[in-house]
């Protein structure tokens, strides 16, 4: 059970990291980030994925829903993510995003992880019994909302 937990939380991971194109290529970088690539593979996927974030007293919560004719595609892409979060957690070396490298740099610190799959997508919560490491993935969460909306102004101009 604590693997499949791993491994989920390292496919989270990537889910909210998936968000962005290239606002800051050190934060969001998809296509050299190993664990945001299978989103990347598939036409059309990204724009059709909503992703929206909240903090909780303890932690983090993250809604992922997705356009219904694109949901077996994320579906898959999220498969192909749960094959390299394996290979991740075996200690293979991964080239990540800041953001994926970021959040799984919390996991030792005492993040748990819980995703849900919703039949619109998923529901990935992050909690902390530590005040410190809820501080850090509040600041992780603002991180990616600033760089979703550099992200989003950039798309607008």
């Amino acid at each position: 059970m604590k693997i499949f937990i791993k491994i989920s939380l390292a496919a989270i991971i990537i889910t909210f990291a998936a968000t962005a194109f290239a606002a800051d290529s050190h934060w969001f970088d998809m296509e050299n980030c190993n664990m945001c690539k299978p989103f990347l593979k598939h036409d059309q996927l990204m724009e059709n994925i909503a992703w929206e974030s909240y903090p909780l007293s303890n932690g983090v919560i993250m809604v992922t829903t997705v356009n219904e004719k694109f949901l077996n595609v994320y579906r898959h892409a999220r498969s192909e993510m749960k094959i390299i979060s394996e290979q991740l957690m075996a200690g293979n070396d991964m080239q990540l995003c800041g953001s994926c490298q970021s959040l799984s740099g919390l996991f030792p610190k005492g993040v748990k992880a819980e995703s849900i799959e919703t039949s619109q997508g998923n529901i990935h919560i992050f909690t902390a019994d530590k005040e410190n490491v809820v501080s850090a993935l509040h600041e992780w969460n603002k991180r990616n909302a600033e760089e979703m909306k550099k992200m989003e102004e950039m798309k607008a101009d």
